[in-house]
């Protein structure tokens, strides 16, 4: 009887990474809504004025994306709902609430995942030269100016991950004020 020896390594190698070109953000320079895009790139800023072709696209593909869901996982959810309504309605009633929180959750995830799709081909570019940003805990605020002229660029989310764009663009201090 022979013996094999078997080694378990302490880590996974590494995957195969493809080079990031780009960071996208949402983003909004007036009031709280987010109509623009944040892009990061190496050495520059620019907010993005999605196309009114880059907003049909994206909620085409929303709606389809949706669409796939309710019909796909929403029969899936109705049969169980018939089968343990009769049986126990409290479990009936956590599939129904399990289904809208899925619906939730895809359309939140698909919301940063269409990034992309608006940035495509968008209508304006405007080149943003950054002076500071700041932390306000759920978004953060970008300043900078735009030939001259003072901008504020806010954008939601988590300031770790602006910090790393920030880190990616080679802006000399990219760390945030707290507020």
């Amino acid at each position: 009887m022979s013996h094999a020896t078997v080694r378990f390594m302490a880590r996974h190698p590494p995957l195969p990474s493809v080079a990031r070109e780009r960071y996208l953000f949402r983003a909004g320079s007036a009031g709280y809504t987010y109509p623009e895009i944040l892009e990061v790139r190496k050495g520059s800023l620019r907010l993005l004025r999605p196309s009114g072709e880059g907003r049909l696209r994206q909620r085409v593909v929303t709606t389809l994306i949706a669409l796939a869901y309710i019909f796909g996982v929403g029969v899936v959810l109705a049969g169980f709902v018939v089968r343990w309504t009769s049986m126990s309605p409290v479990i009936a009633v956590a599939e129904i609430v399990l289904f809208f929180a899925g619906l939730l959750a895809l359309e939140v995830v698909w919301d940063r995942w269409s990034l992309p799709l608006l940035a495509e081909a968008p209508a304006a570019t405007i080149p943003l030269e950054f002076l500071s940003a700041k932390s306000y805990g759920t978004f953060q605020e970008i300043r900078g100016t735009v030939d001259g002229t003072a901008l504020s660029v806010a954008v939601p989310g988590s300031h770790e991950k602006l910090e790393d764009a920030l880190r990616f663009a080679g802006l000399a201090n990219p760390s945030l004020e707290a507020c």
